[in-house]
């Protein structure tokens, strides 16, 4: 699988590392492995790592997708936190978009309100995000 995870109990985390070649298909298919799993720790707090990565073949419509997602079921990304490793222009660049598609979604705008909003940002580097994902993770 291009994408797998691993649960990091002791810190309440998803770390999912993306391998390879990685198709939008494959995204999709991680993002329903992880709602449907029942050991994933709640509030989601996902290391994403896609360093390893040697070709991303997600556009943009599979952002889009992902937002649409978010907007049929808001309580699964409730207080979620993701830090995205995206060293290549390409991947940070995508992400950035996704970010600023997902933060103005009117789901997320409602929890906002709520003080239980999302938050999602990418990372060129593995340590800087994780430092940044353990530091609200309480």
């Amino acid at each position: 699988m291009p994408i797998s995870y691993t649960i990091d109990v002791e810190n309440g985390l998803v770390v999912s590392v993306g391998h390879g070649v990685v198709s939008g298909e494959d995204l999709l298919g991680y993002l329903g492995s992880i709602a449907r799993d029942p050991e994933v720790p709640r509030p989601l707090r996902d290391l994403h790592d896609l360093s390893r990565v040697t070709q991303f073949d997600v556009g943009s419509d599979v952002f889009k997708t992902i937002v649409a997602m978010f907007q049929a079921n808001p309580q699964g990304i409730q207080d979620a936190r993701l830090a995205i490793i995206a060293p290549e222009d390409h991947v940070f660049g995508l992400y950035r978009m996704f970010e600023m598609l997902a933060e103005h979604a009117p789901p997320v705008e409602e929890l906002r309100q709520k003080g239980l909003a999302p938050n999602a940002e990418v990372f060129r580097e593995y340590n800087e995000a994780r430092e940044w994902l353990l530091a609200d993770s309480s």
